[in-house]
């Protein structure tokens, strides 16, 4: 997914030191479009794992609970 958008999920980790490889796959199904249900059987997760981990994230991105993370990582990672 990363090669997809010219590194820019990677990038991500420059930007924001405090993600991690767990956060960077999440970001990276995300991107893809992948919904919530197949993350969860991808990661082999429950969806309640998956909240937090999103939850976890968005603290991580500095990115207000009320801004939606898919359209956050369409701007970032596919605009911009």
């Amino acid at each position: 997914a990363d090669k997809l958008y010219g590194n820019k999920i990677s990038a991500l980790k420059k930007e924001f030191p405090e993600l991690t490889f767990s956060d960077l796959i999440v970001i990276s199904l995300i991107s893809l479009g992948i919904d919530f249900n197949n993350c969860c059987i991808l990661l082999d997760i429950s969806l309640n794992t998956l909240y937090t981990r999103r939850k976890r994230i968005k603290k991580h991105l500095g990115i207000d609970k009320s801004i939606e993370l898919e359209s956050w990582i369409t701007d970032k990672i596919k605009k911009g």
